[in-house]
């Protein structure tokens, strides 16, 4: 058979081992030209080497003298250095390990993992090292990533300080071979041993596997018995037809034979055991670190994984005062110190001479005498014998017991907190003192409403003349037109109502300047004052430029307050209801082509404010409609340019009169029918608040963020709804409507956190 051929190699191997038949494994084991020739003594050996050499000049194998090695004690066997000690890895194929690039590419990364994966058996938790190379290779593209660095250093390192390996005792004198096997959420371990002869138990061979995704959803015992039968399998060729021991941390395998209609899985697994003969032992955790650690080492790879959930790990916080302590605090605290000794050392009830001297809650505990009693050396309070026993709290203990009371119970609300109080501990004024630090919690503070919110007297915005004010804001973003808009810029007069709405496709602050120039000032000439909310738009050097070249006074609402711009706020809901009405529903992308439309709806109708339309209090007669030009409805008089003026003017002054009259009744009105609900404690400088912010911050989910922020201290009181606040800690103040305003509460008790933490 010629040297080349698919077959030679099976070939050649049938050849030497029918050549050294009676030699094999007694003797020498051989691997198609690898021939090692082991013995116990030097004689034995000599008398070993002469036969299998005669076996070869019989046959007429021929042997190279200097690829020949004799009488080693450890020599190079099929990649391994195989001693009397035991099995390890050869040095020249460590030093290639060692000297391996980081791989380029995914044919040198499966040539690296080959080479490792021949020596995995000298390796603890290889699977779990190896992990991150494997799931590169699972990916259609290459991506080398650090996490994958990481591991391949560390796999390197661990294959170039390989363990020793014992040899397994097939003797029949030889103990039975050890299978310890473990299971975890992510994969499973299993650790091959055998006692020597000196009943010194020494490893054979590890194995591990990472779990895939249906595997990681299996229950404890079935993930236990998954390891079981998956590394039985593994050994098979150590412990088919020997008895041996499984140990496992699994007190319910122990029951492994006596399983019951077993079905499914479970009942073929059992099947498959049915082979072997062993002996399933259980094994306290704490004892099973060889195994456990395979199945528990973590994975060091942060890379996405689809079927990883992570979870998160809380903090419990536990009371400080533990059954060591309340002795000592009792029996110092100068308000128990008395009836505490007393109690225990079962002492006669002090008298009322004795009790006038000290305080209210030691008289308390006077008059409940007949229901105190000492149980390791802790002073209780039991009402009766069915009733539990209740801790009497020293003053002391009550900042502690408070605090991790309410953190525990979630900071639950007061009511909740005196249920759970009462049934532990006891204390005069109890529900009173919960209450009090309940409505203190910072915490609570922050993310709690409180049961009215502050309401403050209304404040009407008065105006007597056309373009004394004009109120401007933003709607939008509507969808966009043919001819890019998706914004309307609305703009209205606060004494007459008039208003315009421009479409415009952008809000920077250019746009916002120029709109207002060419629409109003241009059109109305520049008003006294301009209101906005705080948009950055409205809020820009822009805009505030032009209003200080064209004289007008700049204004704005406090922040997340629109009521403080509730003209045009309501004149919005309006355009939207119009453009609903006008927009063409088969293009209702181009809204803008309707705005004139709902423009000259709005002005034609009388606003319930001024009992006027918003033309008439402007050009003092009413806006021409379609209708108007059939019915002739609005005829006027034919009159020469002078007479038209004067009664022009005329009409506008009596109207204007009449509107200032009617808004100051209103506004009257308006401000008596909700002053009634006003409410809320005056604030003065100095004062600590909490603000409301309803929005998160960026980036922060909505249903996790903290309304409430503070404390803040008040600076300055504005007027009735508006004052200047400091931020905690800062120099930098801002003015707030008082609606967002709740008084801080500060702790009576001094708090101290718990002192011990578990994880």
């Amino acid at each position: 058979m010629p040297f080349g051929l698919v077959n030679a190699p099976a070939t050649f191997q049938r050849l030497m081992q029918t050549v050294l038949s009676d030699c094999i494994p007694g003797k020498c084991l051989v691997y198609l030209d690898d021939v090692i020739i082991h013995s116990k003594t030097l004689t034995e050996h000599l008398s070993d080497i002469s036969e299998v050499l005669e076996r070869m000049q019989t046959v007429g194998l021929k042997l190279n003298p200097s690829k020949c090695q004799f009488f080693r004690k450890e020599v190079c066997f099929l990649g391994h250095i195989v001693s009397a000690e035991g099995i390890k890895c050869d040095p020249a194929k460590v030093q290639e390990v060692k000297d391996w690039p980081l791989p380029n590419s995914a044919p040198e990364l499966h040539s690296f993992l080959g080479l490792a994966s021949y020596y995995r058996r000298f390796v603890l938790n290889f699977s779990f090292l190896a992990a991150p190379l494997f799931d590169i290779l699972k990916k259609k593209d290459y991506n080398w990533t650090a996490s994958a660095t990481e591991a391949f250093e560390r796999l390197k390192n661990c294959l170039c300080s390989p363990p020793i390996l014992a040899y397994p005792n097939v003797s029949d004198q030889a103990g039975p071979f050890i299978l310890d096997t473990d299971a975890s959420d992510s994969g499973i371990g299993a650790v091959l041993s055998q006692k020597d002869a000196d009943g010194v138990e020494k490893v054979i061979a590890y194995a591990s596997r990472a779990l895939n995704k249906s595997e990681k959803n299996y229950c404890t015992t079935r993930k236990e018995m998954l390891a079981l039968v998956n590394f039985v399998k593994h050994f098979r060729a150590y412990l088919l037809g020997r008895h041996f021991i499984v140990r496992t941390d699994h007190k319910a395998l122990s029951w492994l034979h006596n399983f019951k209609e077993a079905e499914g899985q479970i009942a073929r697994w059992q099947e498959h055991l049915q082979e072997y003969d062993f002996e399933c032992m259980h094994r306290p955790g704490k004892n099973h670190g060889n195994a456990d650690a395979l199945s528990r080492k973590p994975l060091r790879y942060h890379g996405d994984c689809p079927s990883c959930t992570e979870a998160q790990v809380s903090l419990l916080q536990l009371e400080a005062h533990t059954s060591y302590s309340w002795p000592e605090l009792q029996s110092s605290d100068p308000e128990l110190a008395l009836i505490y000794e007393r109690v225990r050392n079962g002492g006669e009830r002090p008298t009322t001479q004795e009790i006038s001297k000290l305080g209210w809650e030691t008289r308390c505990l006077w008059s409940l005498w007949d229901n105190l009693k000492i149980v390791d050396d802790i002073l209780y309070y039991q009402h009766g014998p069915t009733y539990t026993r209740r801790v009497v709290a020293p003053q002391s203990a009550l900042p502690t017991v408070l605090l991790s009371l309410h953190q525990q119970l979630g900071h639950a609300g007061s009511g909740k907190m005196i249920e759970a109080a009462k049934r532990r501990y006891w204390w005069p004024h109890q529900r009173k003192d919960i209450i009090d630090f309940c409505d203190s919690c910072e915490v609570c503070q922050t993310i709690k409403a409180p049961h009215k919110y502050n309401k403050a007297p209304l404040e009407p915005i008065i105006t007597g003349h056309p373009n004394d004010l004009v109120q401007i804001d933003l709607v939008g973003p509507l969808p966009v037109t043919s001819r890019n808009n998706n914004y309307i810029l609305v703009m209205v007069d606060h004494f007459t109502k008039w208003c315009e709405a421009i479409a415009i496709p952008q809000i920077d602050a250019v746009t916002i300047a120029e709109s207002i120039f060419d629409h109003w000032v241009s059109r109305w000439g520049a008003p006294l004052q301009l209101h906005s909310d705080r948009g950055s738009n409205f809020e820009s050097i822009v805009v505030s430029e032009l209003c200080r070249i064209m004289g007008i006074r700049k204004t704005r609402t406090t922040a997340y307050h629109p009521q403080g711009n509730g003209l045009v706020e309501r004149t919005n809901r309006t355009l939207k209801s119009l453009l609903q009405a006008f927009v063409d529903q088969n293009n209702p992308r181009e809204w803008d082509r309707s705005l004139s439309q709902c423009l000259m709806a709005y002005r034609a109708s009388i606003h319930k404010a001024t009992r006027q339309t918003p033309h008439y209090m402007v050009t003092g007669r009413e806006l021409r409609l379609p209708i108007d030009l059939t019915s002739n409805t609005l005829g006027e008089d034919t009159l020469i340019a002078s007479e038209h003026v004067i009664r022009l003017r005329r009409n506008l002054n009596k109207v204007h009169q009449m509107t200032r009259d009617i808004l100051q009744t209103n506004q009257r009105y308006q401000k008596e029918y909700y002053d009634r609900k006003a409410h809320g404690s005056p604030v003065e400088p100095g004062d600590k608040v909490m603000l409301l912010k309803e929005a998160p911050p960026k980036g922060k989910a909505l249903k996790f963020h903290k309304r409430w922020e503070g404390p803040f201290t008040v600076v300055e009181v504005l007027s009735d709804c508006t004052c200047r606040i400091q931020e905690p800690n800062s120099s930098h103040s801002l003015v707030t409507h008082f609606n967002r305003l709740k008084p801080f509460r500060q702790q009576a008790l001094e708090q101290t956190s718990p002192a011990g933490t578990v994880t």
